[in-house]
């Protein structure tokens, strides 16, 4: 399922009564309060999975002090069956920024709370040509594969964004047909631009620092990409794991189109200085190239 629109404004919130299989095709999105002109590059962009969603105005202080020009994040939270899902639309709200979301999954908890995982974009620069991209699914899992796509321009070249979420109940195979359906969809969305993948990519099956160095052998995701004209040398920290303990690294970025630098880890903590789930956050820099 694919569904693009042109602009921010006037878009339905994702409220409880319609959580379910309705709400899987809707994205929610809302303007910056403050519009800036776009950006010059290279910008900083963030990509982080929360466990469990944080407070938002400990999640906004992350996205502040990492400088983030874009931020793509994956969000789980307990919503009133009533409510509605704001994680991100929340910590977007802290910073007057701008946000485009989208529903991974709720389930239902009890007669009055919902589990809920929604993956978007939150920048303070204005989204455009906002996309929501359904991928391929096995039947009988809970979680509904997505990505939610959007652009800004830098030093006056549009660059598409794709904030991930894949499951990590479904296997390598999987995952590169979800990953190539992705790639397929963006090139129908806009082939000839600037492109950079973020987000959770659920390769939990990269255990050694020897599958992270050869990441395609235990992934095939990884060659496509390659085959596809992504990288992710440049924009990823391979060896440094952004799970705490021994949780496997799971988020990455893929470029394409664009000169990448800096990749860093980013802690994840909360104002008290305590961890905000189970991952860091990872960031790089980039522009056009």
């Amino acid at each position: 399922m694919s569904w693009h629109i042109d602009t921010a404004d006037a878009l339905p919130a994702l409220t409880g009564p319609e959580l379910g299989g309705a709400a899987l095709g809707l994205l929610e999105a809302r303007l910056p309060v403050a519009r800036p002109p776009p950006p010059e590059g290279p910008i900083r962009v963030l990509a982080w999975r929360a466990d469990m969603a944080p407070g938002p105005d400990d999640a906004a202080r992350l996205l502040r002090t990492s400088d983030a020009a874009m931020a793509l994040l994956a969000m789980r939270e307990i919503a009133s069956a009533f409510g509605s899902i704001g994680a991100i639309a929340a910590t977007a709200s802290r910073l007057g920024a701008g946000h485009a979301v989208a529903l991974l999954d709720a389930a239902s908890l009890d007669r009055q709370r919902l589990a809920v995982g929604s993956v978007g974009l939150v920048s303070p620069h204005v989204l455009f040509k906002l996309g929501l991209e359904r991928l391929p699914a096995v039947p009988g899992l809970a979680e509904s594969p997505c990505a939610v796509l959007g652009q800004i321009e830098i030093d006056h070249v549009s660059v598409t964004f794709a904030s991930v979420a894949l499951p990590a109940l479904e296997g390598p195979q999987q995952r590169a047909w979800q990953m190539e359906a992705l790639l397929d969809r963006i090139d129908a969305y806009d082939r000839y631009l600037p492109v950079l993948i973020g987000g959770d990519m659920a390769t939990v099956t990269l255990a050694t620092d020897g599958d992270l160095r050869r990441p395609a052998i235990r992934e095939p995701m990884f060659e496509l990409l390659r085959k596809r004209g992504y990288d992710w040398r440049a924009c990823n920290l391979p060896l440094m794991r952004s799970g705490r303990g021994q949780d496997r690294k799971r988020l990455w970025f893929f470029s394409r189109g664009l000169v990448c630098d800096e990749p860093a880890i980013v802690p994840a903590l909360d104002g008290a200085g305590q961890p905000m789930g189970s991952h860091d956050a990872i960031t790089l820099r980039i522009r056009p190239g």
